[in-house]
Parts: structure tokens; sequence; C-alpha cells
């Protein structure tokens, strides 16, 4: 946790010995899409789970070993998408990029947000073929962010803060972060909280690193700053228990 002045921990101290019950505990934690195949909400790493462009549907990496293993004989047949049973193996961006774009945008021009946020970050970091174009990238991170693109608002926000593509502009960045974890975006509750220590707002700061936990994200950071929290006396014994109960509950509904 970065350094904090005296006035800041002395504040954020007696708001935790002022507050008569936990404000997070009647709080629900946004709901995370599904996988399609075993309804087990799909982990909060993109990482771990996988994208089917056929279908625009992420599935999780349980289901597509699943997969794998009933067709290991026919290797083909493991490449048929699970749930819509499409051929997935032109689905690759690397060895298919025109097949792939071709059918990211056809997704995308349908409204399908997870496609125009991916045919955002293709053009803003120039992926897959495609020459890098910051602004035309900015114009689909918008797009994907009105159809209700968590990663859109994130990445925004990420764009903001650094001055990627933008000017820098932190009280823009902070606004597309909330509006990420308002669209259901669990590291966005992170990087709000970091902002918030760097800015000494410590109270508002561990309520977000709270929620991040809460949600089953699980982060060196994100957890050295909710040990330093309790340590401090920012957030009381209670609240740190529920947050851990909460994390773990939350990482084991996610487990595949």
């Amino acid at each position: 946790m970065p350094e904090i002045t005296q006035e800041q921990r002395e504040r954020a101290i007696a708001a935790a010995a002022e507050r008569i019950e936990d404000p997070l505990r009647s709080w629900t934690r946004p709901r995370q899409d599904d996988c399609p195949i075993c309804f087990i909400p799909l982990p909060l790493k993109r990482s771990e789970s996988m994208y089917w462009i056929c279908c625009g549907k992420s599935i999780c990496h349980g289901c597509v070993h699943s997969q794998c293993e009933a067709h290991r004989d026919d290797i083909l047949k493991a490449f048929i998408c699970p749930f819509c049973r499409g051929d997935g193996s032109k689905c690759d961006p690397k060895e298919h990029p025109a097949t792939y774009m071709k059918r990211a945008l056809k997704l995308a021009n349908a409204g399908h947000p997870t496609a125009i946020q991916n045919v955002a970050r293709y053009h803003f970091h120039g992926e897959i073929g495609l020459q890098q174009d910051k602004a035309e990238g900015l114009r689909w991170y918008h797009r994907a962010v009105e159809a209700g693109s968590a990663d859109a608002a994130y990445n925004l926000g990420k764009c903001f803060w650094e001055g990627d593509g933008v000017d820098k502009d932190r009280v823009q960045a902070l606004g597309y972060f909330r509006k990420a974890a308002e669209l259901g975006s669990v590291p966005a509750y992170c990087f709000i909280g970091d902002i918030l220590i760097a800015i000494g707002e410590i109270d508002e700061a561990m309520l977000n690193c709270r929620k991040a936990a809460m949600c089953g994200w699980s982060d060196d950071t994100l957890f050295s700053n909710l040990r330093v929290g309790f340590r401090e006396g920012f957030i009381t014994k209670d609240e740190y228990a529920f947050t851990l109960r909460e994390n773990q509950a939350a990482c084991d509904e996610m487990k595949s």
C-alpha cells in the first residue's frame, strides 16, 4: 500500500471505529456470466476460459477439456464448438486471421458486446494482421461500452489513466473504472481501490478492495492492501473475516 499521511490514517481509523454494522454485509456481488455448458460461473480471469468466435460464447476450461477427452481419437471433433457445434478449427486468430476477423465483425455488427470489445482491441493494438489504429480502436471501445461491455469500460479507464491514445485524464479514468465495475468488471474494483488509496480516500478504497475480494478475485496486491487495512484498523476484524469467507465462497462457485 502506498504511503499515506497521518491525517488520512486517523480519518480512516475513526471511520472504521464509528461503523455500527458492515456496509457490505447485505451487498450483492455482480453476477458473472455462466458457462453455457455446465452453468457454473465463468472464472474472472479471461485466460481461464475459452472464447469461441463461431457463436460468441465463452466456455470454461473444464468443459473444453471434457470435449477434448471425449474425442481423444478424433482430433477434428475435438475442435467442434461444445455449444453451437460449429467448426472451431478456424477459430485461431493466429492461424486464420482473415476468417477470425470476418466472424468477429459479424458478431460485432449484430451488437455482441464481447465481439465489439475484441474488434476494438484488434484495432487499438494492431492485432490479427490489422494496422494499429488507436483512434479507430477508441471508437469501437466507446461503442462496446454502449453495448454493455465491462471490459471495454475498463480498457478505456486504463487509456485515460495512462494517457494511451488520449490525453491523460484521471477523473475520466476513474469514471470509466466505476462504469466498468457497475457493468460487472471485478478487476475494476481493484483499480478503483488503488486510485483511492493514492489520493487518500482510504475508507472508500477499502470498500472497493473488499468488493473485489468478495467477488472471488485473487491477487497479491489486493490481499496485501486488505491485510494492511486490517492491521492499521481501516477495516474491522469482523469485516476482514467476512471478506475472506465471501472470497472463498465465490472461488468455490467458479470451480469447474
